[in-house]
């Protein structure tokens, strides 16, 4: 029987250093004991290849892995819960 691996890391997180939104973004993370890996891009380096196509590039970018969709319900706060699945 198949068990259950949690991920090590809920977010990736990509910063500049010094940037102050950055600095929010971790410790509102922390708070919530949710587990990120941080990559910094320092000034003049190549784009990260997983936010390459996006045509805005500000700091932080944050991704969450939530799972599948029933993850994702059980994630999101209720109300928008209900919205989507009213337009669904």
């Amino acid at each position: 029987m198949p068990t259950s691996v949690k991920p090590q890391y809920k977010a990736i997180v990509y910063t500049r250093p010094q940037c102050p939104y950055c600095k929010i973004a971790k410790g509102r993370l922390r708070r919530r004991k949710i587990p990120f890996k941080e990559i910094i891009v320092r000034e003049g380096q190549p784009k990260p290849s997983l936010i390459d196509g996006r045509t805005e590039y500000t700091f932080p970018q944050i991704f969450l892995a939530v799972g599948g969709c029933d993850a994702m319900d059980n994630w999101l706060p209720a109300k928008s819960v209900a919205v989507r699945k009213r337009k669904a």
